[in-house]
């Protein structure tokens, strides 16, 4: 089966400990305390110089040698090409915030990981603007709106705008002066896309016996059925510990995984990356001929998790997988930034698994 999309690898690693009643009784208490400004740059500078670095003898060594971003083809193919550009404009596709599901994630507005990965971005582009002499920014086109409404179908994501809002003012507020960010509706055919969007979801649906046995598909689904909307964390662990609902959670799954795949193939039936020729090809998944970028920030992708502090370290962790973590200590120091929730202090906490 071809064009069946693709899944980044930190988007795959499943929960830790296997979801139990018991984590609804573990009594978990968050305490509150504002994370500075300051603070926050600081830790955005020391991961971008230990995670993107500097002193590349050239772009070919920054794409072969760096840790963040990895050209999947042939490098002097891909160099001769951007050297016929005047200005070097990357176009990433990708949702922000977070998944619409408790047990992931009790947060849903963007957080230091998010922010990591945008610095991380910002400062790759820095790095290639220094060794191209070529002007480059990066615009990330923003999967949220259409995800929610049409793949994962979240009865009300009220989140949606406010987590547009919330990372283009942590672009703002951090000087992330090579990211933009737009929604994905700029870069699509309109109407038309949606007809073949929906085209493609009625005619995969009918196979849809014969291709649940495909390793994408089951990787796919796998991703989605650990993704289902839920209002709270209470309701997320009923949800996936009752029968009913699991069998429920996996018909949406299997719905979801064709939605999944029909979202790419409406983008090829529209020549996407034909269409906007004028941006380099960027991707946060293994694509040959395409600019990848690292997702994982510690264990998984922002998208999946929550962002955590352990002893120095900022990673992604599920919800529930912290919560099993420190169910014997009962408290959860939380830092906000502007309001929000930014990162969980789970210092000195060791997973068992």
């Amino acid at each position: 089966m071809k064009n069946m999309g693709a899944i980044p690898k930190a988007s795959t690693l499943s929960f830790r400990y296997g979801i139990s009643t018991g984590a609804t009784k573990a009594g978990i208490n968050m305490k509150r305390s504002d994370i500075s400004k300051e603070r926050i740059a600081h830790i955005l500078k020391k991961d971008a110089e230990e995670f993107v670095g500097s002193g590349y003898a050239d772009a070919a060594d920054l794409l072969t040698n760096g840790r963040f971003a990895k050209y999947n083809g042939n490098i002097n193919h891909f160099l001769a090409g951007i050297s016929q550009r005047k200005k070097l404009d990357l176009l990433l596709v990708i949702a922000i915030g977070k998944i619409d599901n408790n047990l992931k994630c009790e947060f849903k507005r963007p957080d230091l990981v998010n922010l990591i990965f945008f610095s991380r971005l910002n400062a790759f582009a820095g790095q290639l603007e220094k060794l191209t002499g070529k002007k480059v920014s990066v615009a990330i086109a923003i999967e949220n709106t259409f995800f929610d409404k049409h793949v994962l179908r979240v009865p009300d994501p009220m989140y949606t705008r406010t987590t547009t809002v919330s990372s283009k003012r942590m672009v703002s507020d951090f000087g992330l002066k090579h990211l933009h960010l737009y929604p994905i509706d700029r870069f699509l055919s309109g109407k038309k896309y949606l007809r073949d969007f929906y085209s493609s979801v009625s005619s995969l649906d009918k196979k849809k016996a014969s291709i649940r046995g495909l390793s994408e598909f089951k990787t796919f689904y796998r991703v989605f059925y650990e993704s289902y909307p839920t209002t709270t964390f209470e309701e997320a662990v009923r949800l996936y510990t009752t029968p009913t609902s699991k069998k429920a959670i996996a018909e949406w799954a299997a719905d979801s995984t064709i939605r999944y795949i029909s979202f790419f193939r409406a983008r090829d039936e529209m020549d996407f990356w034909g269409t906007n020729g004028e941006y380099v090809r960027t991707s946060v998944s293994p694509r040959k001929g395409v600019l990848q970028f690292e997702y994982g920030v510690g264990r998984m992708s922002p998208l999946h998790g929550m962002a955590t502090y352990n002893n120095g370290k900022i990673s992604t962790e599920r919800f529930y997988d912290v919560v099993m973590a420190l169910h014997k200590k009962g408290r959860m120091p939380v830092w906000y930034y502007n309001g929000a929730p930014f990162c969980a202090d789970i210092s000195g906490i060791k997973f068992d698994a």
